[in-house]
C-alpha cells in the first residue's frame, strides 16, 4: 500500500511487457468454440449452439535501438443468456410494445502498440510510449425473469464502450544503483447504451520515481504521484472533477537471513467539494482534520533453513469513494440505483502471517505456503438494496404500492465496520515423475466475514440474525494439474465455492414482506422470482471442473481444445447470475 496506494490492500499484480530481442517474435492464436445446451431446462436458443470466435497476435522485435512491440485480439460471442423481451417504443401516449429477441452478446476489438528507444550515447537512458485503444458492444444482462428460465432475461441493456490510453515514460539508470523513472497517462472512455444515458471520463496520471540500491543491499524508493479524473455525464454521474495526490517512501533491507521492508504513503483526495479529512493515532493521542491521510507498512522475510521461509506484514489502507458511488443515478430493468454524496471514505488495515517450505520429491520440486491473515475495515461501504423513500419516508402499509415500488434500489452505504479473517495453504510445484513433465498448483482459502459490531435489530438489510457479510463464500478451493510427454499436454483444473449464506434480504423475499399482507404471492413484488426455492440447491456449494488437451505438432504450431465447465455443472457468482453451461473451444497456435 505504500508504493500502489490502498487499492493494493489485498494484493498487487504485476504486469511486465514482453519487450523485442534480438530475433523479431510473432504469434497468432485463432480459437473458436460452442456453447453446449444447459443441464436443465434454460435453454431459449434453437438450432445449433451458441457460438464464439477469436483471434489474438503480437509482434516483436528490434530495429536499430527501438524496441517494438504491437498487438491485437478480435473477439465475438453470441452470449448464452437471452430471449424475449417486452420493449417500450415511443413517448407520452404515443407508445407502443414490442416483443424482441435480445442477447447477451459481445463484439471486442483492441489493439496495442508499445515503444522503447534505448539512446546508444547515453547509457541507461530510455524512454517510450505505450498505447491501447478498445471498441466494445454488446448487451448486458441484469436479473432473470424467473428461476425456472435463469438465462432468459428481465431486460438486457445494449451498450457500446471506447476506451484509449497513451502511456508515455522516461526511465534512466545512472550511477551506481539510482533509477529515476517518470510514468504518464491520458485514458479516456466512452460509454453510450440504449437508455439514452451516455458518460465520458478522462483520467491524467503522472508519477515521478526514484529508487537508490546501495552496496550494503539497502534500497529507498521514493516517489510522488498526481492523478485527476474527470466525468462528464448529466444523466448516469452528471459532471465531476476529482484530484488525488500523494508521496511515498519505502525503505527495504536485507541483513543476512533477514528482509525488511518499511513503507509509509500520504494520500489526498478532492472529488468536486469532498476532501481528505486525515486521521491519525499515536498513543492515546489522536490527529483528526490533517488535510493528507498518512497510512504505513511493514514486512519481515526471513530465512530459517535453506528451504525455509517465514514472514509476517501489516498494511494499513485508505479509499476514498468513487464518483460511481456518489453520484450514479440510473435504472436496471425495474430497479433504481440512487447516488449518495454524503458517502464517506473507508479505512482499514490487513496483517499476514506465513511460512513457505520448499521440497524435493525424486525430480519433482515445490514449496508448500500456509498462512493466516485478519482484516479490519471501518466505514465499510456496500451496495445494499432497501426502499429509499422521499421525505424521510419509512416503508409501511400506508405508504401506496406504487410509492413503494417505485423506491426499491441499490444505494452504496457506509454500512461501519468489517472483519476478515482466516487461512490458506497452497502447494506449487514441478518436475518429473518417469517420462512426464509435471506442473502442480492447488489451493483452499478459508475466511470468516463478519461485523464485530453486529445487532440484529439494527443490521437489517441483509438475511435475518446471520452475522455474515454478505455476498462471501467462506470455502473457496482451486487445483490445476498438467502433464506434458512428448509433444502432448493434458490439464485438469478444479475450483469450488461454498454456499453464499448471506445476501440481500429484499433478493430472497417479496419486496413487500413484512409490509403489505397477502403480496407475498404475487411474482410482480419480487426482485428475483424464485430465488428462495433456487438457492436450497445451492447449499452444498459448487464444483466445477475444466479440461485441456494440447498437441505441439511442430516447434511453431500447436493445437489444443479445451472444455470449460467439462460436467455441465450449473452454478451462479451471485443471485441471479447463473454462469456458462460447457464451452467447447479449438484453439490454433503458431509462432514465427
Amino acid at each position: 500500500s505504500a508504493l500502489f496506494g490502498s487499492s493494493a490492500l489485498k494484493g498487487v499484480i504485476n504486469l511486465r511487457t514482453a519487450y523485442a530481442k534480438d530475433k523479431p517474435n510473432t504469434s497468432v492464436t485463432i480459437f473458436a468454440g460452442g456453447y453446449d445446451a444447459p443441464k436443465y431446462q434454460y435453454k431459449w436458443w434453437k438450432g445449433s449452439s451458441q457460438q464464439q470466435q477469436g483471434v489474438n497476435f503480437s509482434h516483436a522485435q528490434k530495429i536499430g535501438q527501438l524496441d517494438l512491440v504491437i498487438g491485437g485480439h478480435m473477439f465475438n460471442d453470441d452470449g448464452y443468456r437471452g430471449g424475449i423481451v417486452t420493449q417500450t417504443l415511443g413517448v407520452g401516449t404515443n407508445t407502443v410494445t414490442e416483443d424482441v429477441l435480445k442477447t447477451e452478446s459481445e463484439k471486442r476489438g483492441r489493439f496495442n502498440m508499445n515503444l522503447r528507444y534505448n539512446f546508444k550515447k547515453i547509457p541507461g537512458l530510455s524512454l517510450g510510449v505505450n498505447t491501447n485503444m478498445m471498441d466494445v458492444q454488446g448487451g448486458l444482462f441484469f436479473l432473470w425473469k424467473n428461476a425456472d428460465s435463469a438465462y432468459c432475461p428481465n431486460d438486457i441493456q445494449q451498450y457500446k464502450n471506447k476506451r484509449f490510453n497513451i502511456d508515455p515514460f522516461i526511465t534512466y539508470f545512472f550511477g551506481k544503483g539510482n533509477k529515476l523513472s517518470f510514468r504518464n497517462r491520458y485514458f479516456i472512455t466512452i460509454n453510450t447504451n440504449d437508455k439514452a444515458q451516455e458518460s465520458t471520463s478522462e483520467l491524467y496520471y503522472h508519477e515521478l520515481q526514484y529508487q537508490k540500491q546501495f552496496k550494503n543491499k539497502l534500497t529507498i524508493t521514493t516517489g510522488l504521484v498526481f492523478m485527476k479524473q474527470q466525468i462528464f455525464s448529466d444523466s448516469l454521474f452528471g459532471r465531476h472533477t476529482g484530484k488525488n495526490y500523494a508521496g511515498y517512501l519505502q525503505l527495504d533491507k536485507k541483513i543476512k537471513k533477514l528482509t525488511a521492508s518499511l513503507g509509509m504513503r500520504a494520500e489526498r483526495y478532492e472529488v468536486d467539494t469532498a476532501y481528505t479529512r486525515g486521521y491519525l493515532k499515536i498513543g492515546k493521542k489522536e490527529i483528526n482534520d490533517l488535510k493528507f491521510q498518512p497510512v504505513f507498512r511493514a514486512g519481515l522475510n526471513y530465512q530459517l533453513f535453506t528451504y525455509t521461509f517465514l514472514r509476517a506484514s501489516y498494511g494499513q489502507g485508505y479509499r476514498f469513494q468513487s464518483v460511481a458511488e456518489k453520484f450514479v443515478s440510473t435504472g436496471v430493468s425495474a430497479l433504481k440505483i440512487y447516488p449518495n454524496p454524503s458517502l464517506q471514505p473507508e479505512r482499514g488495515w490487513s496483517t499476514e502471517i506465513g511460512v513457505k517450505q520448499g521440497f524435493h520429491i525424486g525430480k519433482f520440486n515445490g514449496f508448500i505456503d500456509v498462512s493466516g491473515f485478519w482484516m479490519e475495515y471501518h466505514n465499510m461501504v456496500e451496495f445494499s438494496f432497501d426502499f429509499f423513500l422521499p421525505d424521510g419516508q419509512t416503508p409501511g402499509p400506508t405508504i401506496p404500492l406504487p410509492t413503494l415500488l417505485a423506491n426499491a434500489g441499490f444505494k452504496s452505504q457506509n454500512m461501519g465496520r468489517a472483519q476478515i479473517k482466516g487461512w490458506e495453504i497452497s502447494i506449487n510445484g514441478s518436475g518429473k515423475i518417469g517420462p512426464v513433465n509435471v506442473n502442480l498448483f492447488t489451493g483452499y482459502t478459508f475466511i470468516d466475514p463478519i461485523n464485530p459490531d453486529y445487532s440484529p435489530n439494527k443490521d437489517t438489510l441483509g438475511l435475518a440474525y446471520l452475522n455474515v457479510l454478505k455476498y462471501r463464500n467462506r470455502h473457496l478451493y482451486k487445483n490445476d494439474i498438467q502433464l506434458d510427454y512428448k509433444f502432448v499436454s493434458v490439464g485438469f483444473s478444479t475450483r469450488y465455492q461454498s454456499f453464499m449464506e448471506n445476501i440481500d434480504k429484499k433478493f430472497n423475499e417479496s419486496l413487500l414482506h413484512d409490509i403489505q399482507a397477502g403480496f407475498d404471492y404475487y411474482d410482480f413484488t419480487y426482485v428475483l422470482p424464485g430465488l428462495p426455492k433456487y438457492r436450497e440447491k445451492d447449499r452444498a456449494g459448487s464444483w466445477v471442473h475444466d479440461f485441456r488437451i494440447g498437441f505441439q505438432i511442430s516447434k511453431t504450431f500447436k493445437v489444443s481444445y479445451i472444455v470449460n465447465n467439462l460436467f455441465n455443472e450449473e452454478y451462479s457468482s451471485r443471485p441471479g447470475d447463473v454462469r456458462p453451461p460447457r464451452l467447447h473451444t479449438v484453439q490454433i497456435m503458431v509462432k514465427l
